[in-house]
């Protein structure tokens, strides 16, 4: 999901995904999201977006990685996995801040829990990873 510094989606952005050789070229979904069958074996590229239909040459550019997330039992592992899915968190680093046990907290209680304590447990772990391997 491709969102501005704001949390609002990039949608209907013209896009151009080049993933090792393999190139790519469309427009956002509604929800900024965008989504192409790779290679395994790709590892980097660049994602190129035009967010102004109207001003061709307003660009933003990123490079990609592939499969580079942290371990799930990190806490930036964590976060990165949080973000993916769509949850607020600006920094992908160790600590464990509030912004970390409010996003915590949501996907707690997207997984049903009475009671979310912002903590990572092994159940909220295992679903974070379940639900971030199969999206």
């Amino acid at each position: 999901f491709l969102q501005d510094e704001c949390g609002k989606p990039y949608g209907a952005c013209r896009y151009e995904l080049t993933i090792d050789k393999q190139q790519f070229s469309g427009k956002t979904a509604s929800d900024g999201l965008l989504c192409h069958a790779i290679r395994p074996d790709s590892r980097e590229g660049t994602l190129k977006l035009w967010p102004n239909p109207r001003d061709p040459y307003e660009v933003y550019e990123w490079a990609v990685k592939v499969g580079d997330m942290d371990p799930a039992e990190t806490v930036r592992g964590i976060k990165g996995r949080l973000r993916n899915l769509g949850y607020k968190i600006d920094e992908l680093n160790e600590e464990l801040d509030d912004q970390t046990r409010q996003a915590l907290r949501e996907f707690q209680r997207h997984l049903g829990r009475e009671n979310p304590t912002g903590e990572v447990d092994d159940e909220t772990r295992d679903a974070l990873t379940s639900l971030h391997n199969g999206h």
